[in-house]
């Protein structure tokens, strides 16, 4: 599946709004990696299509982040998103900041925006280490990997971390991409959720 920056930035607005218009890089990447992983689990459908990554600090996905960090320029995301470094000197942490939101609705189906929903209740009041924490403990895909070094994380070994069998991981990731094939193939904004 390509990379749908629309359903990255939709998803990127959805928890800032909820933040109250920024949040530190480090919750905010995990809160849109395990939004990915669960619209693969629940929906089987890839929210974003992004690279899933494992990081020093969790698991993340790999391009959303380098755009919020602007390791990778984009006008459009810049439109939406600014970018806070980290300063010693005032003691504020790297920060992802929403300078113009958008309706999600018109990118992101009611299934999808309930994951979202679901995801801040149950995660939005932790910090940033604590979700880290909650993420290294129980995305058992997730791999330690030191400062910056990072590891690929393929769909099927989330799958196998959820406690699925490999024949029906493997038949849910051939849905996955059929169902991928078939959004693409006739421009459907939400897929098939």
């Amino acid at each position: 599946m390509e990379y749908k920056l629309d359903r990255a930035m939709a998803m990127t607005a959805f928890f800032l709004q909820k933040g109250g218009g920024e949040m530190n890089d480090i919750k905010l990447a995990k809160l849109q990696y395990l939004a990915e992983r669960a619209s693969l689990i629940t929906l089987a459908e890839r929210l974003t299509g992004d690279d899933l990554v494992s990081l020093e600090h969790g698991p993340c996905l790999s391009r959303t982040v380098n755009l919020e960090t602007q390791k990778t320029p984009n006008a459009n995301w810049r439109r939406h998103f600014g970018f806070r470094p980290h300063s010693p000197a005032q003691g504020t942490d790297n920060t992802v900041t929403l300078e113009k939101g958008m309706d999600i609705h018109e990118v992101l189906s009611e299934a999808e925006i309930e994951i979202l929903e679901a995801l801040w209740r149950k995660f939005g009041k932790m910090d940033k280490w604590a979700i880290k924490r909650w993420c290294h403990n129980n995305c058992k895909e997730y791999k330690e990997v030191g400062a910056d070094n990072s590891a690929p994380i393929q769909l099927i070994d989330v799958l196998l971390a959820e406690g699925w069998d490999q024949p029906k991981a493997e038949a849910h990731l051939r849905d996955i991409e059929y169902y991928d094939s078939v959004s693409e193939q006739y421009g459907l904004k939400e897929g098939l959720a």
